[in-house]
């Protein structure tokens, strides 16, 4: 009977890992892929997650890095919390893929999450 109730603890622990790591990988984009492939995602609605490393004067902009690279990120018409955008925060960011005189840039929509 205890060996039965670990078993199901475990399969339970797995099945949340997974669930967990799938919903992350589902939901944003490498920023990689962005820069080596644009045309796939130019005026999409994507999503990006990665840590804020620079911030613009009057926070017009900032600095977004996950693992594969770095991308600016313009935040028109969006009001930002001052909580939320400092450096070293970790976001969870909606918005397209645009470009300007062959410099691409994301534009924020939304912000999803932000967290430590």
């Amino acid at each position: 009977m205890r060996s039965k109730k670990i078993f199901i603890l475990c399969v339970q622990l797995v099945l949340c890992f997974l669930t967990q790591f799938c919903i992350q990988k589902q939901n944003s984009t490498a920023i990689k892929l962005l820069i080596l492939t644009p045309e796939n995602y130019f005026e999409k609605m994507i999503s990006l997650e990665g840590t804020v490393k620079e911030i613009g004067p009057s926070n017009l902009w900032f600095v977004i890095e996950d693992k594969t690279g770095y991308i600016q990120v313009t935040t028109e018409n969006v009001i930002l919390s001052s909580n939320c955008l400092s450096r070293g925060k970790k976001m969870m960011i909606e918005g397209k893929l645009g470009e300007f005189e062959r410099h691409k840039y994301f534009s924020l929509k939304k912000i999803k999450d932000c967290y430590e």
